[in-house]
């Protein structure tokens, strides 16, 4: 993974690596809990949450990272978001290679954005109505946990 020049702001990089340094994580994760590589993470979530909201012509704002300690969540902020996901990424993964393979990494971070975005039906449509809009970060997560569940109960 190769970082770009509308990577991660530091204070994102400082939150994730703090919320991955906690517990199990970087050992259920399989990378170490240190700043290179939490950087590359937030990154590749970024810049795969930025493919789909420019492709979408969605507006995300590139802005600092909010306050998240105390709730605050901005739904259309990329670094809030990319907390998010990564949050419950690393907390709901169970593959510890996943993160050393970028094609099967790309495929689960496009389909996370896709449920944020899109609701639990983003694999199928594009609506933005469907996605999370919560204002603060602790509704935001919920329903974001909420939407993957819904998707992976969901019969085929």
């Amino acid at each position: 993974m190769e970082s770009t020049s509308a990577g991660p702001t530091q204070g994102l990089i400082k939150h994730c690596l703090q919320f991955y340094s906690t517990g199990d994580r970087a050992a259920r994760n399989g990378i170490p809990a240190n700043e290179k590589q939490v950087t590359e993470i937030t990154d590749f979530i970024k810049q795969g949450l930025l493919v789909f909201a420019n492709t979408n012509k969605l507006p995300l704002r590139s802005n600092k990272l909010s306050n998240l300690a105390h709730d605050e969540f901005d739904p259309n902020n990329a670094d809030d978001i990319v907390a998010l996901i990564f949050e419950v990424f690393v907390e709901q993964n169970q593959n510890s290679r996943i993160l050393h393979d970028r094609n099967a990494l790309m495929g689960e971070i496009g389909h996370r954005a896709k449920m944020y975005l899109f609701g639990s039906s983003g694999e199928i449509t594009n609506n933005r109505a469907d996605g999370i809009h919560e204002k603060t970060y602790g509704e935001a997560k919920k329903r974001y946990e909420e939407t993957l569940e819904k998707f992976h109960r969901r019969p085929f």
